[in-house]
């Protein structure tokens, strides 16, 4: 894993985590670089509900894409970012906030896709969210380094 990549120097604390990372409380538990994935944290507010109380569909499919962004932006190059071109999600059970833990894997790269599949759990061990995403890699151009 290239430490100079966006994914580690965000994990680092060297650049500051996205808003939609933040207004999910996303925190990373752990990175498995064998097995490709991601495991993170998220702290649902009441502030990402519906009308109901339980949390906005939406929400969750943020959630659930920033479990496997993760499991793909850390396999990238200092000069690659990757971009979700494509995301389908199974909402298992209605949600109210608290604490749930994401699992995300990229599970194939083919050329400059890349797939993965989450899995979305509750306090009590429930799924309740599943869902596959397509990236696509872009190359940046190479940062120069300040000396």
């Amino acid at each position: 894993m290239d430490k100079d990549t966006l994914f580690c120097r965000t994990t680092d604390g060297q650049h500051s985590l996205p808003h939609a990372a933040s207004l999910l409380g996303w925190q990373l538990i752990l990175y498995h670089k064998v097995k490709r994935q991601a495991e993170v944290l998220f702290t649902a507010t009441s502030s990402l509900t519906n009308e109901e109380g339980f949390i906005h569909a939406g929400m969750l499919s943020a959630m659930i894409e920033e479990c496997m962004g993760p499991a793909v932006f850390a396999m990238l190059a200092s000069n690659q970012v990757a971009r979700c071109t494509g995301l389908d999600i199974q909402l298992r059970v209605p949600v109210t906030p608290g604490r749930f833990v994401g699992v995300g894997t990229q599970y194939m790269s083919r050329g400059h896709r890349r797939y993965a599949r989450g899995e979305l759990w509750d306090e009590q061990g429930t799924l309740v969210v599943e869902g596959t995403a397509r990236y696509e890699v872009i190359q940046q151009p190479l940062r120069e380094s300040a000396n």
